[in-house]
């Protein structure tokens, strides 16, 4: 009996003995299994990088070779710089905007003189691919501010005759630097009327622009380049009415102050009621591109196809209140190729 249960106790050891040493040899074969995936994938690694080694060591290389843009001879574009809401003898005092701005007549002269700077500057960048000889330099309103506003009276440094007179001198002293540095065939001056720079109490539908202060501005610049300074690169149109159309290329542009998008800051930005706006004034007479200023900020909308231009004047209180996104003062300058249309809209930084 004694004999039986030693032999049991006997074979139960052997038995865990030969778990154990079976789970001892799984274990040292996962381990060795592990070993064996890491020597494998350095060995690839190995074999790539003596590929890679050996590839360069025996191939001769002949990268490609890239030979500079040549501009096209027949190619050709035609500049639009954009000029709005200048707003020359009206104040911005830093306090009253967060100290992001400051503006008065002497800013203001300044500020355009950057901006003439600034379309000669455009006009050579893009000249290394294109030729481009043509600009229309398309004034959009608001290139004097009047004193529509009680808060103008006050505040502006002169009366609106005398504003008129210092944005004359500003123009043609742009328009001369433009002729005699610009290399240009063709100067086309185009005069909008703003909402500004109204002579009647308020906005009327009929004859607005011929009540605008700017319209003797603009008729005082064509007589200039017919009369006093004669030059046949100079076209000077003066709209007489709340849209003026030029076509470029094939492209017409509808040019407009903007005053006709109502918008106060909305979710969607200027895009939902221009595009309510344009798609109406296309039923009428359809335009490929609306350019328009009057709200003091940048816009480009590629799929609605119209160009918000900004302010020389800058930040405002007006801006403050009709919640407009804070930007530097700037304008548009856009390139309209023969080709293929609108191909570039650049900023022009005044300050």
């Amino acid at each position: 009996m004694a004999k039986s249960h030693n032999l049991k106790e006997f074979e139960q050891n052997q038995i865990q003995k030969s778990v154990a040493k079976s789970q001892n040899l799984k274990r040292e074969l996962d381990r060795m299994r592990g070993r064996y995936r890491e020597l494998e994938g350095s060995y690839r690694e190995l074999c790539q990088v003596m590929g890679y080694r050996n590839a360069i060591e025996v191939t001769d290389l002949e990268p490609s070779i890239i030979e500079p843009h040549k501009r096209r001879g027949d190619g050709e574009a035609c500049a639009i710089s954009l000029m709005s809401d200048v707003h020359p003898f009206e104040s911005v005092i830093p306090a009253q905007v967060n100290d992001l701005n400051e503006y008065n007549p002497d800013i203001c002269k300044a500020s355009c003189l950057r901006y003439f700077q600034g379309v000669l500057q455009w006009l050579k960048i893009h000249r290394a691919g294109q030729n481009v000889h043509k600009l229309a330099f398309v004034l959009l309103g608001d290139i004097i501010g009047n004193m529509i506003h009680l808060d103008q009276v006050e505040s502006n440094a002169g009366t609106p005759q005398e504003e008129l007179l210092f944005a004359l001198d500003i123009l043609i002293g742009g328009i001369n630097f433009l002729l005699d540095n610009a290399d240009l065939k063709e100067l086309r001056v185009v005069g909008i009327h703003g909402n500004h720079d109204r002579g009647t109490e308020k906005k009327q539908a009929q004859n607005m622009a011929k009540h605008a202060h700017t319209w003797v501005l603009y008729n005082l610049i064509k007589r200039y380049y017919e009369d006093y300074r004669p030059d046949k690169r100079v076209v000077v149109e003066i709209a007489d009415g709340e849209f003026h159309y030029i076509d470029i290329f094939g492209q017409i542009c509808r040019l407009h102050h903007g005053d006709l998008i109502r918008y106060q800051g909305g979710i969607g930005g200027l895009t939902v009621p221009a595009n309510n706006r344009i798609n109406g004034w296309n039923t009428a007479r359809k335009a490929d591109f609306d350019f328009f200023g009057h709200h003091h900020t940048t816009h480009w909308d590629k799929a609605n196809r119209f160009i918000a231009n900004g302010t020389i004047m800058g930040f405002s209180p007006i801006s403050l209140r009709y919640k407009v996104k804070y930007e530097p003062p700037q304008q548009t300058f856009i390139l309209m190729d023969k080709q293929r249309g609108l191909t570039s809209v650049n900023a022009i930084y005044v300050r």
